[in-house]
């Protein structure tokens, strides 16, 4: 394969994408095909560098758990119209009672842009209170896990 470069090399490759990915994980910019690139840029980053012969040698709690972290969000966040339309399927019976719980149409999250899909899941949080009906508050957990930080846990490597 291709010579190892060094792991601060691949750092500041990384670095230099974190920008776009912090806009996109928030939803402040609608993904287009050069983003897309970018993103899988910075997946093929993160790869590089999480199995970099060096990379055990870095802090767990500063360096690798955090890289680790962007690497699965990064992966699905390359996806990510295929994995919210999966997530809205699995999922359309407690999206539907959570947003009518609170008197608010349920959003079809396989149809909207990321940028959309953040402001039906902030216009639902902005609702939830500590007297919500259950199945809003855990509603409101799924998305934000789910759809917002794009984990694991709720979204499976399998809808990708």
């Amino acid at each position: 394969g291709p010579p190892l470069r060094e792991l601060r090399l691949i750092e500041h490759d990384m670095n230099r994408l974190l920008p776009l990915y912090n806009d996109l994980m928030a939803g402040r910019l609608p993904m287009n095909a050069p983003r897309q690139r970018q993103v899988t840029e910075l997946y093929e980053r993160l790869q590089e560098a999480t199995t970099h012969p060096d990379f055990r040698e870095q802090d767990e709690v500063r360096f690798r758990a955090p890289r680790r972290a962007r690497l699965q969000s990064a992966l699905r966040l390359r996806f990510y119209p295929k994995v919210a339309a999966r997530f809205a399927q699995v999922h359309a019976a407690i999206i539907r009672w959570g947003y009518e719980s609170v008197g608010l149409h349920p959003p079809n999250f396989a149809s909207l842009s990321r940028p959309e899909a953040l402001r039906a899941i902030a216009d639902l949080e902005s609702r939830v209170r500590d007297d919500s009906p259950a199945v809003t508050q855990r509603l409101s957990r799924l998305l934000r896990r789910g759809l917002i930080e794009l984990r694991p846990r709720d979204i499976p490597v399998e809808w990708i």
